[in-house]
């Protein structure tokens, strides 16, 4: 690290040790452990950093499996199976030239001609429908809102547990001011707003990853290939101590590019080749956009940094806007980083950093983002070739779109919205494709999907049919297709997350031969699997044709010590029905969600509006531990800025 940012964590560490020193007593989960608290140490406030990048870039598990597709697949069916570009991409510049992928023709596979081998008798395709990984943000300019300043918007999407993820303050020195949010752990303030800019996140799916397929020597398994000739693996032994048990040892290999971290289907060791892992593009400038005053000054600080690519929002207290994609942004040279190469013979490599997109005071006064494709095609390309599907951002757009002038309030009702589009499209196959006279349970369903309201509020009937019978769709439709490459590797697993393109183009046109021999047409495919999820809906008790979409699938808030029974109702939030879906902007499912909601003009966080589940205190005994739960259940706000002091804490720099 550079000498202000160490030195920014020297200081951290030597508070939260201070702190530590005057309690009166450790905090109740070391007396549970029973394990005694360390001394903080920069490196540990790192580690903090290194979870969210690793949770965040994580586009090298996609490359694993499209390796496979493409040494077992046909190229035009492993390329029309894993598009970049969806019909559903809500870019910031939109684009009226979208074409599908063309569907392989009967010449390239059929698998209606001959004996196809048999399906591998296991999961492999990722039914869901969402990585489950998000967030949503949006800023409105002075020109589109109720104030002559700019308001921004954010709901960042993670796991669910208790203590939050989130940790509320204000911070004050000499000529500055800052509330927002912060990451316990980690100094300063994440999201917030300053009294000129207040800026959010979303993750912004660069690919800052790369599995480099390691050729090793004949014969000589610690010699591997380089550009510049052969080399021998660094080896090293760490030992993981482990309290309470034995101490377990860990030998890694590594290489010019990064650590061994696997072994592909051919049993060829994988490289990992990130920036996280690199000291020139990896850093750690979390106090710059603290003091940014101009959006100028913000776009830089967002700019510098190179932790996990995210999509900075900024707004301005002269109603001015902007979005900036942070993180060291991959120039890739000979290859897309799609799948594993080699490196060897150098014709695969990094070649810098790529120019950085952003963009100011757009003309429609609105930016948004949702962790989906914000570029054309050909830009987007460049930064990545996964994506979150368009599901979330198109209904923000619209959103923003239905009203000329937007206040604080319109946007804390937007991020509760639960109107699920992606299901309208499986509810009108249904209608289409299946009959009611096939008997009184396929009937009864058909009445529940055809009443469905579009969506995911408690009351709402019919969703969980309709999500259970999309995950048996795309296993119906894609296992037969990707079976080559499931036969070949024990591990694959069909995740694309934009599998939904294929999808309704195949659906769309429904080319016979991509369809399997069990089904005589498309319209038998729906039907029969259709039937399959009636029959089977209620055989785990979990849900009947008609439960309501608060019954199927209630969230949980759980602290990490409540998996010990006698701990759960003391620790744990009661577990009680949310609306939302993890495709709705009102993210939510049974342990992943909003993490927080906030909604701010700058310069007038008084105003702020805040939801956080739980509540701002780790100790359980204490008033603040879950005093936020019950307005965060009723989606109510609370004011984002703290109100009249109570009690008071002095920090006093060390001599």
């Amino acid at each position: 690290l550079d000498a202000r940012a160490l030195g920014e964590l020297e200081s951290y560490s030597a508070g939260v040790n201070a702190g530590l020193k005057a309690l009166g007593d450790v905090p109740p989960e070391y007396l549970v452990l029973p394990v005694a608290p360390h001394s903080w140490k920069p490196e540990d406030t790192m580690l903090i950093a290194f979870f969210f990048f690793d949770s965040l870039s994580f586009n090298e598990s996609f490359e694993k499996p499209v390796g496979v597709m493409e040494e077992t697949l046909p190229r035009e069916l492993h390329e029309f199976l894993t598009p970049d570009t969806t019909r559903f991409d809500r870019p910031l510049v939109k684009e009226t030239d979208f074409q599908p992928l063309p569907i392989p023709g009967p010449g390239i596979v059929n698998l209606r001609e001959g004996k196809q081998p048999a399906t591998p008798d296991r999961d492999i395709v990722r039914t869901a429908d969402n990585l489950g990984i998000g967030s949503n943000n949006w800023v409105v300019a002075g020109k589109r809102s109720t104030a002559s300043r700019a308001i921004l918007a954010n709901d960042p999407h993670l796991r669910a547990m208790i203590p939050p993820t989130w940790y509320r303050l204000r911070l004050k020195w000499p000529g500055a001011e800052v509330t927002g949010l912060s990451v316990p752990g980690a100094p300063g303030v994440l999201i917030g707003e300053n009294g000129h800019l207040a800026w959010g996140f979303t993750n912004g799916m660069a690919d800052h990853e790369d599995l480099v397929i390691v050729e090793t020597v004949d014969g000589e398994e610690d010699l591997y290939r380089t550009p510049n000739g052969e080399r021998a693996f660094e080896t090293r032994t760490v030992t993981l101590k482990v309290a309470g048990g034995e101490d377990v040892t860990l030998a890694t290999q590594d290489t010019i590019w990064g650590p061994v971290i696997d072994r592909d289907w051919k049993g060829r060791p994988l490289a990992l080749k990130s920036t996280g892992l690199n000291a020139a593009t990896h850093n750690f400038r979390i106090f710059d956009i603290m003091e940014a005053r101009t959006l100028e000054e913000g776009i830089a600080a967002a700019a510098s940094w190179y932790g996990p690519s995210q999509n900075v929002l900024i707004a301005s207290d002269t109603g001015r806007i902007a979005w900036v994609l942070s993180g060291y942004l991959v120039r890739r040279r000979g290859f897309d980083g799609k799948a594993p190469r080699s490196w060897a013979d150098g014709r695969c490599s990094w070649d810098g950093p790529l120019k950085r997109p952003m963009s100011v005071d757009p003309g429609s006064g609105v930016l948004f983002s949702a962790n989906g494709r914000m570029l054309p095609a050909a830009s987007s390309r460049e930064i990545s070739r996964v994506w979150i599907p368009g599901w979330r951002a198109s209904r923000i757009a619209d959103m923003l779109e239905a009203k000329e002038k937007l206040s604080a309030d319109d946007l804390a009702r937007m991020q509760l919205d639960c109107r699920l589009a992606q299901y309208e499209r499986y509810r009108d196959l249904i209608l289409k494709e299946v009959s009611a006279d096939a008997g009184a349970d396929i009937a009864q369903a058909l009445a529940m999907v055809k009443a469905w309201d579009g969506r995911a509020e408690l009351d709402s009937r019919g969703l969980g049919l309709l999500k259970v019978f999309a995950e048996r769709l795309r296993e119906a439709v894609f296992a037969p297709l990707v079976a080559p490459a499931a036969r070949a590797d024990e591990r694959f697993l069909y995740s694309w997350p934009l599998k939904e393109e294929p999808l309704f183009e195949l659906l769309d046109k429904r080319p016979l031969h991509l369809l399997a021999p069990e089904w005589a047409s498309w319209s038998d495919l729906v039907r029969g699997v259709f039937g399959k999820v009636v029959h089977d809906v209620d055989q785990d008790g979990r849900m009947s044709l008609t439960s309501t979409w608060g019954e199927i699938r209630p969230p949980h808030y759980d602290h990490i010590l409540s998996r010990n029974p006698w701990l759960r109702d003391w620790l744990s939030m009661p577990v009680r029905p949310l609306p939302g879906d993890t495709n709705t902007v009102r993210a939510q499912g049974a342990v992943y969600g909003a993490s927080m909601r906030m909604v701010v003009t700058p310069g007038e966080s008084a105003k702020g509006l805040f939801q956080m589940p739980g509540g701002q205190s780790g100790h359980f005994m204490s008033p603040f531990y879950s005093d936020h739960h019950h307005d965060w259940m009723e989606g109510h706000s609370r004011p984002l800025a703290p109100g009249a002091a109570r009690w008071h804490l002095t920090l006093k720099p060390a001599r």
